[in-house]
Order: structure tokens, then sequence, then C-alpha cells
């Protein structure tokens, strides 16, 4: 490989597992700054199971995992990309 593409696919390697782990750590400051636990939905069952405290939290953890999913997601091309230019 010539050395500008190295040095591209090195800058887009760290990029992608900067914003990826960016993400995944600041993922509870993220949900509650942008309130993305409201716009989360239960599936019915549950909510009429659980309080409404309870329901909140669960909204929160789906809201949660959903972003640290998002995160992951922008990670793996960087961790791809780091297993294939330093092997």
């Amino acid at each position: 490989m010539s050395d500008t593409l190295v040095v591209i696919l090195n800058i887009v390697m760290l990029l992608s597992l900067a914003v990826g782990a960016l993400i995944i750590a600041a993922a509870k400051p993220l949900v509650r700054r942008f309130n993305l636990a409201e716009r989360q939905r239960l599936p019915k069952e549950m909510a009429d199971v659980l309080t409404e405290e309870e329901a909140r939290d669960a909204m929160f953890q789906q809201a949660l995992m959903k972003l640290k999913l998002y995160g992951t997601a922008a990670l793996i091309p960087g961790t791809v990309l780091a297993f294939i230019l330093y092997k």
C-alpha cells in the first residue's frame, strides 16, 4: 500500500475509534441532556405491570443501551481497520 493511503486509513481509524469511544463513554450524560428516555416506548404488557418510576428507569436504560449500540457501531470499523493496518 502507498504511504498516503496508509496515512488516510490511520486517520479514519483514529476518528472512528475516538467517536465510538466518546459516544460509549458519554452515553449517560447524553441521554439525560437530550431527554432521549422520553422518546422510548415500552411494550404494553410491560407498561401495565411497572410503576411510573420503574417505567421511567426502564425507558432510560433502553435509551442508554441504544446509544451505546450506536457507539459500538461507530467503534467497530476503527477496530477492524486497526487489525488490518497493524497485522
